[in-house]
């Protein structure tokens, strides 16, 4: 039996000191947590772990030749007290800026009075809040310079917040539309509209076309761009007024429906484009293949509504029809319908014109075929893994680019199908082995095996990982060849024998461990993340002070406390998960959960984690996160904001620098010039406008030098087709603002604005030109026919009757009442050319009351004899209009009324006046008679020579006459009606103060109250 010796006192001091150097070593030298020791007195630093070496980039030996000032040059603050941190700029050795916070504790390091202190960084935390103020800054220069109208509600729909764009589109001050809330703009709000905006807020986000009232009264027309919760409680609405270009489209769609029964003939899928590519047709069967409704098409530019098929196969060939003027036949996928499409396009006169059918099931084998082998090689060349096939024979059939890489590089031969294997590139037993190895597999057996292979890199041998796996004919058990793969593995086996080696050395050190416990806690607790072990039962059994700091919890109020006790209950299923791949002997990386503070506030930990399968304990780090997430987030909703506010916006938004060459341009420039941002990058604005325009536009852009904003004129910019369009543009000097260092421009597309106001000045010209020459003949016509007029009448009263027959003088009576129906249309006609051409009608100030009686004293007998009574209510009593002109207008109608009084009852006249909204004085004429049937004669009311009642005579002109003294004053005057229900007319005065709407002049019909469909969509 042999004798145990035990070991001597200088033996367990010699182990005792090497179980020192190791726990120094792993929890010093090997901690990933940079720590740095300093001399109390000098700062100079004596000691530096791996961790702060890689950190600052020095070696061991220059770092022990630093001190903190040369670190962070001379912003040390080494005379904070105890257990504080503090944040600093530390410099790296290539000069690179570190935003870091430590945290030093006093200690003796080889018998010299010393300073240990832990190394945090910050950088990305301190560089996402510069980032963060920067994307504010940059919001609110393009809130200031945005055409577009921007209004952000809170969840009432109140607005809170709106530019000055918004201010003008609405004619509102600011302080008065914060006052107002989406209900009060939306135009003829209903009850059951009343919860749509409850609705927009559960949708998130909403766009289209709304109609909304101005400040004035006024209706327009705008397209909206919704999105709700921008921020918690806030929703924000970009509105851009398109009225005009609204209109237009109705006008179009209008004009549309006049083709739209021969269209439908068509059973191919058929549209039609001008020369502007504005769609003038789109049949039902385009339709029913594109998914798209004509309304939502027709009237408008096609690459507005495909903006995703500008720069594609469709544009350029229909760009090809039109500009070679020869048709052109093409086979496209159109992937907005996930269809094939066999495609015609034949040139117009004005425009091109489309055929197309759908050829889908065609292509689709052939594409099915194309897109496997597609997915098939980007599969096995996407990895660094070897990957190959042989057949029967053991001769190569596919490999994929990594294996053929691999081939050259060992044997100096190029892969090819076909290739023998394994005798090519293997020799001698090798050869043999792999020779064996594949027989195996095409025996039908699958297995992996380990082998060593060269490193294409470093040309060192590396194993590897080789799996074979039979391949199987179609339909059959009869192996054909052998599928294999090859997986580096190196690293995993390094790292296994590295664990290994350090279990070894944990269970050797087990009870060292534990009597160096209390000297390794000062160095636990001296770090600035949490350290701590967990038992099976998820219980703490050992907590670094940081825990304090971190969570307000001291080590010994956690130490065996459940972990899931502090865990947000909404992690608490992903910390149970993580759990479980530690208890399966995973390794947590970086691992993210909630914990509750102590006073109950969040705290995001950012954990690595590590069991130990022989002492049953987990060993865990954490880190404190939540400043990190917060800023993560803050820079999310910047982003969030910045795409709702400029890539949604309808404007071009560019910045540019002081020489006009553009640094950004948002994404929209690409729909609406055709130019990507990349193309546009660093070119020159200026090159792009128009020689004609470019003066004026060099002179505006050196105001906006000089500072302030300045609002270029209209001008022409090239289209990359090669066309010109107007646009007219807000600068923003933004040179000194350092998160933009630019010029901010927002410029908006007028051209087709700038196309209608010129269509509307040649009609204008057109419409005088053609109104004189009406004027001038009517009054040749007038004059030259008194004359003759004149002559007949006096021939008729000289003629003696008594020597005329009695068929003569029937002859010469004839004569005669024809002659004074003649001079009667003469006279009529030159009344209304005096009412048409005055345009120096003496406006004053009119008593109602006081023109009524004065009417009433001109028919008092007649009103006596037909037992009538005219009865006022002047809630206005005075207006400024002609007095002539009103007398006219009221003896007419009194007239009307007494002529046309029903025989049913006796005749009732009311007349009264009140105001509207806008100031106007509203003045309704009515009575109790006959009637006019308005479902026959609507249109024909207020015409010339128009009668209504057969079995009375008159001449049909009192009406006409009427309405034109109101419209020659800017007013207008409804009718309504029906046959035995009494007559009513509506004349509105305008207010002089604030003006009339020209429009309303000419709109004369009975009047209707069909409501507009409202929606709180904003």
């Amino acid at each position: 039996m042999k004798a145990i010796i035990d070991p001597s006192p200088y033996e367990l001091l010699r182990l005792e000191l090497e179980k020192l150097k190791t726990d120094y070593q792993n929890f010093f030298e090997e901690n990933p947590i940079p720590m740095l020791v300093a001399v109390d007195d000098t700062a100079k630093i004596i000691a530096a772990n791996k961790a702060a070496q890689e950190k600052y980039g020095y070696s061991q030996d220059e770092m022990l030749h630093l001190t903190l000032e040369n670190l962070s040059k001379n912003n040390s603050r080494l005379q904070q007290p105890d257990d504080l941190k503090w944040p600093t700029v530390h410099y790296k050795k290539c000069g690179e800026a570190l935003y870091v916070e430590t945290k030093k504790r006093d200690i003796v390091y080889k018998n010299v009075t010393a300073q240990l202190i832990t190394i945090s960084d910050i950088t990305g935390k301190v560089l996402a809040g510069q980032k963060e103020k920067k994307a504010r800054q940059r919001l609110e220069a393009i809130f200031k310079g945005t055409n577009d109208a921007i209004l952000i509600a809170n969840n009432e729909g109140q607005y809170v917040q709106v530019n000055e764009a918004a201010c003008q589109m609405l004619g509102f001050a600011e302080a008065q539309l914060l006052c107002l809330s989406v209900k009060d703009l939306v135009v003829d709000l209903k009850p059951e509209d009343i919860n749509l905006w409850d609705q927009f807020l559960d949708a998130g986000n909403q766009k289209g076309m709304i109609e909304l009232k101005k400040k004035n009264g006024d209706i327009i027309i705008c397209h909206y761009n919704a999105t709700s919760n921008i921020l918690p409680g806030l929703h924000l609405s970009i509105i851009t007024d398109i009225t005009e270009r609204e209109l237009s489209r109705r006008e179009a769609e209008r004009q549309a429906k006049y083709i739209d029964n021969i269209v439908e003939r068509i059973t191919d899928c058929f549209f039609a484009v001008d020369s502007n590519w504005i769609v003038q047709y789109w049949n039902n069967a385009a339709e029913c293949l594109l998914q798209m409704p004509r309304s939502e098409v027709i009237g408008k530019n096609l690459w507005d509504v495909y903006k995703t098929e500008v720069g594609g196969r469709f544009y350029h060939e229909y760009a090809k029809a039109k500009q070679s003027n020869l048709p052109v036949h093409f086979e496209e996928y159109y992937s907005g319908g996930n269809i094939w499409l066999d495609v015609s396009a034949y040139p117009a006169r004005d425009g091109v014109t489309v055929y197309f059918r759908d050829i889908t099931e065609k292509r689709k084998l052939a594409l099915d075929m194309l897109q496997t082998k597609n997915n098939e090689a980007a599969l096995i060349n996407s990895t660094s893994d070897l990957i190959w096939s042989i057949d029967k024979k053991e001769k190569l059939v596919s490999f994929n680019s990594a294996y053929k890489k691999w081939i050259l590089k060992a044997t100096g031969k190029q892969a090819f199908v076909g290739l023998q294997l394994p005798v090519t590139i293997h020799h001698g037993k090798k050869s043999e082995r792999w020779k064996s190895l594949y027989q195996r597999a095409l025996r039908g057996e699958s297995f992996s095996v380990d082998e060593t292979i060269l490193d294409l890199k470093t040309g060192d041998e590396k194993i590897a990982e080789v799996s074979f796996n039979p391949i199987y004919a179609v339909n059959s058990n009869n192996v054909v060849g052998v599928a294999c793969h090859l997986h580096n593995i190196t690293e995993r086996v390094k790292n296994q024998l590295l664990i290994e080696e350090q279990n070894r050395k944990l269970q050797s050190n087990k009870e060292d461990l534990q009597k160096l416990t209390k000297k390794l806690e000062k160095i636990m607790n001296s770090s600035l993340d949490i350290i701590c072990a967990v038992d099976t039962d998820c219980r703490f059994v050992q907590v670094s002070n940081a825990s304090s700091d971190v969570l307000g919890y001291k080590p010994e109020e956690l130490v065996g406390r459940v972990i899931l006790d502090f865990v947000d209950p909404e992690y608490l299923q992903v910390t149970i998960n993580a759990g479980k791949e530690l208890a399966e002997g995973k390794d947590l990386i970086s691992f993210q959960n909630v914990y509750i503070h102590k006073n109950g506030r969040r705290v995001t930990l950012n954990w690595s984690a590590r069991k130990d399968v022989e002492e049953g304990l987990i060993f865990a780090v954490a880190r404190d996160t939540t400043l990190h997430v917060e800023a993560e987030k803050l820079r999310a909703v910047a982003e969030q904001r910045f795409t709702a506010l400029v890539q949604k916006s309808a404007d071009m938004i560019g910045i540019l620098d002081r020489e006009g060459n553009y640094k950004y341009t948002s994404p929209n420039i690409e729909s609406v010039l055709g130019y990507t941002a990349e193309c546009l990058y660093n070119k020159n604005a200026l090159l792009m406008i128009h020689p004609d325009d470019l003066l004026a536009a060099q002179t505006e852009f050196e105001k906006v030098i000089a500072g302030g904003d300045v609002k270029i004129a209209a001008c022409r910019y090239r289209h990359v087709n090669g066309e010109w369009r107007w646009f007219e543009t807000k600068a923003t000097n933004q040179l000194d603002n350092p998160a933009i260092n630019g010029i901010v421009i927002n410029s908006r597309d007028i051209t087709h604005r700038k196309k209608i106001e010129a269509e509307r000045e040649l009609m204008i010209e057109e419409l005088l030109r053609s109104n004189a020459d009406l004027k001038q003949f009517s009054f040749i016509t007038s004059h030259n026919l008194r004359a003759p007029l004149s002559n007949i009448t006096g021939l008729l009263n000289i003629i003696d009757y008594s020597t005329l027959d009695s068929y003569n003088k029937q002859m010469i009576d004839m004569l005669d009442i024809s002659s004074r129906q003649l001079q009667q249309t003469i006279d009529d006609l030159s009344k209304i050319l005096v009412i048409k051409n005055n345009v120096n009608v003496e406006i004053s100030s009119i008593d109602l009351e006081e023109v009524i009686n004065d009417v009433k004293k001109s028919f008092i007998n007649t009103l006596n004899d037909v037992c009538a009574d005219i009865v006022t209510d002047f809630k206005v009593r005075t207006i400024d209009f002609n007095r002539t002109y009103l007398q006219s207008i009221l003896v007419n109608l009194v007239s009307n009324s007494i002529k046309y009084q029903s025989p049913r009852r006796s005749l009732l006249i009311t007349v009264s006046s009140q105001t509207d909204e806008k100031g106007n004085v509203i003045f309704k004429f009515a009575d109790n008679g006959s009637g006019i049937d308005l479902g026959r004669h609507k249109e024909k009311v207020f015409g010339l020579y128009q009668r209504f009642h057969d079995s009375l005579e008159g001449h049909g002109l009192g009406l006409f006459i009427i309405k034109s003294q109101i419209v020659a004053l800017g007013g207008s005057i409804d009718v309504e009606s029906e046959l035995e229900g009494g007559t009513t007319f509506i004349i509105t005065f305008k207010n002089q103060a604030v003006g009339f709407n020209e429009d309303g002049g000419d709109e004369i019909s009975a009047r209707s109250s069909k409501p507009t469909q409202a929606s709180f969509d904003l």
